[in-house]
């Protein structure tokens, strides 16, 4: 995506790959082949151009769900897209990204984290209202499951993963997670649609 005059998804991987600490604007200017004072002129601080980053990155995850949910049809796979959209949107960022998000400002951190949580939260409770008027979920998790997986998908991006050397296979974590708030009619999807997407 382009704003401000460059090229977001560039630096994006920069910060990604090197960390929000350990990369210099000095950096970002000599990678994007222009001046540190045209990059200034552009935005005022290190914060102002990872908060466009990371902002890109939310409208983008927003944008593609909002089509996802549009275009699939029944509850379990929309939950099943949404989890696997969650794990494309960050299959770049890596701990080193994180820990120095964390460390070098933590109020933009705690923020980001606070805006995917709220949104995955109303989007599964779609999707829950959803599945229960379809017999698939049962009606007594309506408050607590949306909670529960907004914390499970905030906290499964592939880094944290490949982070503690598991390798837990995506269908079996999905099946897991859904199949306590599915109805006996919602278990028959659930197993259909797990044995289609192997």
């Amino acid at each position: 995506m382009q704003s401000k005059g460059f090229d977001l998804n560039h630096i994006k991987k920069m910060f990604y790959k090197y960390g929000v600490k350990n990369l210099t604007m000095d950096d970002v200017a000599h990678e994007l082949g222009i001046s540190k004072k045209t990059l200034y002129q552009q935005v005022k601080t290190k914060n102002d151009l990872v908060f466009a980053v990371l902002n890109d990155d939310f409208e983008k995850f927003k944008k593609d769900v909002g089509k996802m949910v549009t275009s699939t049809a029944g509850a379990i796979p929309r939950l099943y897209e949404l989890y696997r959209l969650f794990q494309e949107s960050t299959k770049f960022i890596t701990p080193v990204f994180v820990f120095s998000l964390s460390k070098t400002n933590p109020e933009l951190a705690s923020d980001i984290r606070k805006k995917y949580h709220k949104y995955i939260i109303d989007v599964v409770s779609d999707i829950m209202d959803a599945g229960q008027k379809d017999g698939d979920f049962i009606a007594a998790f309506k408050e607590d499951f949306p909670r529960l997986v907004a914390g499970y998908i905030l906290q499964s991006g592939t880094w944290h993963l490949e982070e503690r050397g598991e390798n837990i296979e995506f269908n079996s974590a999905f099946y897991l997670q859904i199949g306590g708030i599915c109805t006996e009619e919602g278990k028959k999807t659930l197993d259909r649609f797990i044995k289609k997407s192997h």
